[in-house]
């Protein structure tokens, strides 16, 4: 090996042993240093205590990297980013402010953005722990404008959905298992909205012992009407069981279910079979072991009988690893189920399909407890179930924008624009609204070519 080889094997083992495994830059290095070098570093890398192995089983490994077909490398589009600055929403106090977080948003066919939000009082200047009808563990509402233009970017409450029979005023706890709910996802399809809403775990009794997840016994709740009325899945308007056996989906693994996101109304692109299947994920909550997906047949526009495949729990097949194409690896067997990804991640995140760059890309963030400031990851994927390889991440210093939603609506032509929503520090959930941290907060996140 000549010295200019030396250099820059030296030059990627330490790239590798910083990142714990190959980055973008590391790829970049590999034609340039021709086969031979290149399997000599393979050798020394893989020689390396811990996770710095450059094979290492990951989502993120070069091996990993090959096409569905296993026969081609996948390149992402994508290599880095760069994060603006936040705008608070709050910082137009009188005139506009909220509280809350966990912004998952539905593109709809009227063009309408809908976004749930949870340990709310809306967003007509309420104040989530007041009592009464104010505050809300989950609500769905409205953005109307651009992050791109704050002065004319807002929101608007559209159901509270803490009335008789739903899901609770902020915070408040009921059943034999005491836990408040919450809602993640949220997706438009074929005229309708379908939400993910789960049993979190109250935080009264400190934090979930180890192997309990902090939100558990998932299921899925649909509206008809654009969010004014839903029905859970047995088909009655009310909040649906939250105990093992009448709950869509039992215990931690998908109890932070969220959608991938593929367009206006759910738009029926040819990849990946979403113009037949509607795709769900969620980090495993009990071991923390990746995120797990399923997938359900695609509900029929203008069918409103039932069982509507979403909200029919027999309908839904998991994720088995593999081609991810092929149907044998889309099983009905829990037993059978394996991670899609298994990079860093303590909490769950948002997943697009992005047709101008024709990759999908998922944001999560590291940040337990919430204490820690968080780190964004963003990685990108030729397919729904990877392989994924990281892109880009974020540290912040200092501060907790947790939950970190990318709604399809703000993408911008070219793919290389995106809008971040994200909350900031809980902690502060008890400060007048003008100072409170605990609000919608956006970011421009700029991908780099």
């Amino acid at each position: 090996m000549n010295a200019e080889n030396s250099e820059k094997v030296t030059r990627l083992m330490a790239i590798t042993g910083r990142e714990g495994n190959t980055s973008v830059e590391a790829r970049r290095l590999r034609p340039l240093l021709g086969a031979g070098a290149w399997a000599s570093v393979a050798l020394l890398v893989a020689m390396l205590p811990g996770e710095a192995g450059l094979w290492a089983a990951s989502a993120e490994t070069p091996a990993a990297h090959k096409g569905a077909a296993g026969d081609r490398e996948w390149e992402p589009p994508v290599h880095g980013a760069s994060l603006g600055g936040p705008w608070r929403y709050n910082d137009r106090y009188p005139k506009a402010w909220m509280y809350g977080d966990t912004f998952y948003t539905a593109w709809a066919g009227d063009d309408r953005l809908y976004v749930v939000t949870d340990d709310t009082g809306g967003w007509e200047k309420l104040t989530p722990w007041a009592g009464g009808a104010s505050g809300s563990n989950l609500m769905v509402g409205l953005l109307e404008g651009s992050p791109g233009d704050p002065d004319h970017f807002h929101g608007r409450d559209v159901n509270r959905m803490n009335g008789p029979g739903g899901f609770g005023g902020a915070a408040a706890v009921s059943g034999p298992d005491d836990r408040p709910w919450k809602a993640f996802g949220i997706t438009a399809v074929a005229g309708k909205l379908y939400l993910c809403v789960a049993r979190a775990w109250n935080f009264d009794h400190g934090p979930p012992p180890a192997g309990v997840p902090w939100c558990r016994n998932a299921s899925i709740i649909r509206s008809a009407d654009g969010g004014k009325t839903w029905v859970n899945h047995l088909g009655k308007d009310e909040a649906p069981p939250g105990d093992d056996a009448g709950c869509m989906f039992p215990g931690g693994r998908f109890g932070c279910a969220a959608f991938v996101q593929f367009g206006r109304d759910g738009h029926i692109p040819t990849v990946d079979g979403a113009d037949q299947y509607v795709y769900l994920y969620s980090p495993d909550l009990t071991n923390f072991e990746g995120l797990f997906m399923a997938r359900a047949p695609r509900p029929q526009a203008g069918r409103g009988d039932l069982p509507d495949p979403l909200l029919d729990r027999k309908q839904w097949r998991l994720y088995a690893g593999g081609d991810g194409t092929a149907q044998a690896n889309w099983s009905a067997d829990p037993g059978r189920s394996r991670p899609f990804y298994t990079g860093p991640l303590r909490s769950h995140g948002d997943m697009l399909y992005n047709a101008p760059l024709k990759c999908y890309l998922m944001i999560t963030f590291d940040s337990y407890p919430k204490k820690t400031p968080a780190a964004y990851r963003l990685t990108a994927a030729p397919h729904p179930w990877g392989p994924w390889v990281k892109v880009w991440e974020h540290t912040f210093d200092g501060e907790y924008f947790g939950q970190p939603t990318m709604p399809l609506k703000y993408l911008s032509a070219d793919g290389r624009t995106l809008w971040l929503l994200t909350s900031n520090d809980f902690t502060t959930a008890g400060d007048p609204p003008q100072k409170t941290k605990y609000c919608l907060h956006t970011m421009r996140l700029t991908l780099a070519p």
